[in-house]
């Protein structure tokens, strides 16, 4: 509204397509989402520097944001994957010492039980964590 008002004081005089304030905010709406229809257009100087103020201020306005959003949302992600890799971790490493326990138990009773079976990748794995 408050370029809106401008556009009209600026340009009524000087161009009659900015007959209305509600037309001058027409004009800032199309300028600050860079639409810009081209079906109205400032003529005099002023009208055309507060055009590029307003086009400025649009961009501010509008690109901070989604920057902002943008940026905590891909935070928000790589958090969400990497708990999501942890927990499967955890849940192997807790299989693992599920079988390796069941395997020392039998041992224990005396019972003649063949070593557990792991594939190569559970057992670099259980070397590593």
């Amino acid at each position: 509204i408050l370029f809106g008002s401008m556009f009209y004081v600026i340009e009524a005089d000087a161009n009659p397509q900015f007959s209305s304030i509600p037309m001058g905010a027409f004009y800032t709406v199309a300028t600050i989402t860079t639409v810009g229809y081209g079906d109205m257009v400032v003529s005099t100087f002023l009208g055309k520097v507060v055009g590029v103020v307003c086009m400025f201020l649009g961009l501010l306005i509008v690109a901070l944001p989604v920057i902002i959003i943008g940026g905590n949302f891909e935070k928000e992600y790589r958090s969400y994957i990497d708990k999501k890799e942890k927990k499967i971790i955890f849940d192997k490493a807790q299989k693992f010492e599920q079988q390796a326990e069941q395997g020392n138990e039998k041992q224990k009773d005396g019972e003649e039980t063949e070593p557990p079976r792991f594939s190569r990748s559970d057992r670099g794995f259980f070397e590593v964590y």
